[in-house]
Formats: C-alpha cells, sequence, structure tokens
C-alpha cells in the first residue's frame, strides 16, 4: 500500500512504545483486514503488528451485554483491560462502510471500542476503483452519535 503523507516520516522512524500491537478489523468493514494486513506489511519484521480479521472478543461481548440488558449499562472493565493491552482499532472507511445490516453491526463495534479507550485507526480510502470516495460523504453516511461524540475529530 503507498502512503501518501504531509511531513511523512518513514518506516525506519516508526515504532510502538512496546511489543507491536494487535491490529484488529471488523468483518463488518468490508475490506478492512486487507487494508490492515498492507499497513502492517510496512514496518519491519519485528515491528510488525499482527492483524485479527475480527471484532475483538471484547467488542462482541460489550455488544451481547449491551443487547441483553433492559436499559443496562455496558460493563466496559474487559473492553479497558483490552485497550489497555495496546490493540488497536482499523477502521477502513470506504463507499461500504456504514452501509446496511454490517454497518450498523460496525456502528456499534466502533461504539465499544470509543467507550473502552481503545485507539482507533482509520484508513480512508481514495481510489474510486476500491470504493474510494470523498471524505464529506461520511458526514452523512457515518450515524449522528458517532459524529457527535467526535469520531472524526482528529481528521477533520
Amino acid at each position: 500500500v503507498e502512503l501518501c503523507l504531509l511531513d511523512e516520516v518513514s518506516f525506519a522512524k516508526l515504532s510502538f512504545p512496546s511489543d507491536a500491537p494487535l491490529l484488529c478489523t471488523s468483518p463488518n468493514n468490508p475490506g478492512a483486514e486487507e487494508m490492515a494486513r498492507d499497513l502492517a506489511g510496512g514496518f519491519r519484521p519485528g515491528l510488525r503488528p499482527a492483524v485479527r480479521c475480527t471484532a475483538p472478543p471484547v467488542l462482541r461481548r460489550g455488544l451481547r451485554q449491551r443487547s441483553n440488558r433492559s436499559g443496562g449499562g455496558l460493563d466496559l472493565s474487559t473492553a479497558r483491560a483490552h485497550a489497555a493491552a495496546g490493540h488497536i482499532f482499523v477502521l477502513y472507511l470506504n463507499s461500504d462502510t456504514w452501509q446496511g445490516d454490517a454497518g450498523s453491526a460496525l456502528a456499534d463495534e466502533v461504539r465499544v471500542a470509543r467507550q473502552s479507550g481503545m485507539r482507533i485507526v482509520m484508513l480512508h480510502e481514495n481510489d474510486p476503483g476500491h470504493g474510494g470516495c470523498a471524505f464529506a460523504r461520511f458526514f452523512q453516511t457515518t450515524p449522528g452519535d458517532l459524529i457527535d461524540d467526535g469520531l472524526f475529530d482528529q481528521l477533520a
């Protein structure tokens, strides 16, 4: 994958505070696993993050807990421990993101990840041949509560 960054930093200078993190992707986020693997492949061996294409177990447990409780809050203690382990949720933004039932499930996973303090790395696809679209589209398709909660604040 070719990355273009303003004031680009070479991969040789990139490092993590401890062991390389686990990059978690959701099966509800089309293309996320492939992009996370491409991103991880750009790091030197030893610094290369592992990629797991499934919503982290903590997210799935959190979603079940929330759906099984009537009006109860989400127990985030396990989720916070997962976040403390340094796992990163990769959110791939393309024309399919947030669409249909998969989009609703993805939104729930992102909510739990944010509530737990898990870091989220967003990758915006620009190539129309791969579902790329203008970033402005996400202000129309992303659930309003995620926008209001600041999902895109550091990007926009």
